[in-house]
């Protein structure tokens, strides 16, 4: 998932709400972080230092990066907290700047003559400049806005300071000692800027855990409880969207593996026969999605669901019209946005074979929250479950809101991410070139 997708109202941001504090662009510019406090954070200072210092002294390190979003409302409903880690990459890296690194929707391969760079489902090939950025090969302006693994980012930059390294990073706070899984360690606390998201009256907390055992980090937590909050504020001027009690990102480094032989074929990258291969990855192909890339033109996913009052619905039932399905979910500030424009969609299409569909990702204790709020903002076109996400994953609906047009043929002709205030002119004008089309 992009962090620039944030801009889109894309809200599922987990992952980029993290990665945006550690940024990569090009030109080496960064406004200093706030001095920490010498009382609160001197040690959480020495903590970062050493572990700077072990990392620039390794001649190779590897692991398994996992990462999770934990949401827990007020109404006691829990997504992720306790549960497996949704996503995981890897880092392979051998100083200078050779390297396998996965992240989500990027990665990077560099064997020391070659260097491979993958967004989503394209990828360039290049001769290696072992003096380049990491993500050279991406647009300036998303290099700005994605982020490599931390461990990446300091074993190749070498000569650069903590504040340079992370100037989102605007207080170092304290450190307290903390046993995790079995093996001590000290925990860093602090604050961090997020880029992109709303700012309140003070940062966001974060802290990482390091271990005793060799110095170095095992994990990130990043509290965006009051960000997310107000971001669900400024896109639900009713208040009527449940809040919630707990949004934290997790990110974890496991199987750390320190001055291990790397295999020279780990720094290779080897295509699948599906991604597209492209002389240079450039803003247009970057600003459209990757599911327009590929799933534009095939057939739609079938399904087979019920609505919020237990009647069956499915793909089948619904052959011969055009249907527009719109994933959301009731935390999602922006989806709540966008519901009274799909609303009206729905009514100015109801005497023609049209059928407007809501699929709701909510787990299966939201339902009545999700009752509430339709039935509190006038919004009565059906509704679908879809709470163990299974058409979320065949719809390839990485973020919400997400918005897919089948034609009367039982094909996708059109994808939107995000909400926009003129997505309803957009979306009339093409449902009516799917009721045109023979």
């Amino acid at each position: 998932m992009k962090a620039h997708a944030i801009k889109n109202w894309i809200v599922i941001v987990g992952l980029a709400a993290l990665l945006s504090i550690l940024p990569i662009g090009s030109h080496g510019q960064f406004a200093s972080a706030e001095a920490p406090d010498a009382s609160a954070g001197y040690e959480a200072r020495a903590v970062v230092e050493r572990a700077l210092v072990k990392y620039r002294g390794l001649k190779s390190y590897q692991d398994l990066t996992e990462w999770k979003t934990v949401r827990v409302m007020e109404n006691g409903a829990s997504i992720g907290d306790g549960g497996p880690f949704e996503s995981n990459g890897y880092l392979a890296f051998k100083p200078p700047k050779q390297m396998a690194m996965t992240l989500p929707g990027i990665a990077v391969y560099r064997d020391g003559e070659r260097r491979w760079t993958i967004f989503e489902n394209i990828y360039c090939e290049t001769k290696d400049d072992e003096k380049a950025e990491l993500l050279v090969s991406l647009p300036e302006k998303l290099r700005g806005e994605l982020a490599v693994h931390p461990v990446a980012l300091v074993m190749s930059r070498r000569g650069w300071t903590f504040e340079e390294l992370f100037p989102a990073v605007k207080s170092l706070d304290g450190v307290t000692s903390e046993v995790r899984d079995g093996a001590p360690g000290k925990r860093i606390h602090g604050r961090v800027e997020v880029a992109d998201l709303p700012k309140g009256d003070e940062p966001s907390t974060f802290s990482a855990w390091f271990a005793d055992s060799d110095g170095l980090l095992r994990e990130i937590r990043v509290d965006l409880t009051a960000t997310m909050n107000q971001l669900m504020a400024d896109y639900d001027h009713l208040g009527r969207s449940p809040a919630f009690k707990k949004f934290e990102y997790v990110m974890r480094f496991d199987q750390v593996s320190l001055d291990a032989e790397i295999s020279p074929d780990r720094l290779v990258f080897k295509p699948e026969p599906d991604l597209l291969k492209v002389d240079v990855i450039t803003d247009e192909l970057v600003a459209t999605p990757a599911e327009q890339r590929g799933f534009i033109g095939s057939p739609a996913p079938p399904f087979a669901s019920r609505d919020l009052d237990g009647n069956p619905v499915s793909l089948e039932s619904l052959k011969g019209r055009v249907l527009l399905l719109e994933f959301w979910a009731t935390w999602c500030g922006p989806c709540i946005a966008a519901l009274p424009q799909t609303q009206r969609l729905a009514e100015k299409f109801a005497d023609r074979p049209v059928t407007i569909l809501g699929v709701n990702t909510d787990n299966d204790q939201m339902i009545d929250q999700a009752r509430n709020l339709l039935k509190s903002r006038g919004i009565t076109f059906t509704q679908i479950r879809d709470y163990q996400h299974k058409m979320t994953i065949a719809y390839r609906a990485s973020a919400i809101p997400y918005t897919v047009l089948i034609d009367r043929k039982g094909k996708i002709a059109h994808i939107v991410r995000g909400f926009t205030p003129h997505q309803e002119q957009e979306l009339t004008e093409r449902i009516e070139e799917a009721l045109a089309a023979e």
